[in-house]
């Protein structure tokens, strides 16, 4: 819903960016949340400096607008610091006390517990997602050298046994999730899976084909105005 409302606000003004205080604890934050729930590579690079938030047109010219984050490259504790040393009142969110959701759990007493046994614990796994960042980069490389037309060439992952892999980090784009990704790599030839966002994919003999898909989209009724 925030982001959401991020975007239409740049729309409306004109921005082509909103800056947001995710810091270097929230990084470690998402990375160990990534590894409890059992994630691939992208979920271990931690939160990027700057993603696209959407696209629109302003004024007949397209328009970019990106999420950036000025502040991963401290901590929390240093932005409370240099606050206090300059007398500066801020918020916390009241709801972020409370051990009752995930980040929260790892926030209030998984982070606290590693910070124990090595102080540098949170720049230590920025700086692993950092490296992975690095590693997920050529891999996306070689995605967009696999991908020509909507086309996933399945042939040349063939040796490397990276098929399910790339098939998931190219579909997951498109709505897609793991399983279904599974499912087609392992389905028969001319089988056809609809993802949540409307796209089909096919399997053909050695590619994967995406389209838009032509069945209808389920309706959505909200019985409310507004």
């Amino acid at each position: 819903m925030r982001y959401r409302w991020f975007s239409q606000l740049c729309e409306d003004i004109g921005a082509v960016g909103v800056c947001v205080a995710h810091h270097q604890d929230d990084s470690a934050e998402t990375v160990l949340m990534n590894i409890m729930r059992g994630t691939g590579l992208r979920g271990l690079t931690g939160i990027q400096p700057q993603s696209v938030l959407s696209q629109a047109g302003i004024g007949g010219e397209s328009l970019e607008c990106r999420v950036l984050r000025p502040l991963l490259c401290v901590t929390r504790r240093e932005i409370e610091t240099f606050l206090d040393q300059r007398h500066q009142p801020y918020v916390t969110d009241s709801s972020n006390l409370q051990a009752d959701v995930l980040r929260n759990k790892v926030r209030l007493q998984v982070l606290p517990l590693l910070h124990s046994i090595s102080p540098a614990v949170p720049g230590s796994i920025v700086r692993m997602a950092e490296h992975l960042s690095g590693a997920q980069r050529v891999l996306d490389k070689m995605l967009e050298k696999l991908t020509v037309d909507n086309t996933l060439n399945l042939r040349e992952l063939e040796d490397d046994g990276s098929r399910e892999y790339f098939a998931y980090e190219w579909l997951r784009n498109y709505g897609f999730n793991g399983a279904q990704a599974h499912q087609i790599l392992t389905s028969e030839i001319g089988s056809i899976i609809t993802s949540s966002m409307g796209y089909d994919v096919l399997r053909d003999r050695e590619r994967l084909l995406l389209e838009p898909s032509m069945k209808p989209m389920k309706s959505l009724v909200i019985p409310e105005e507004g």
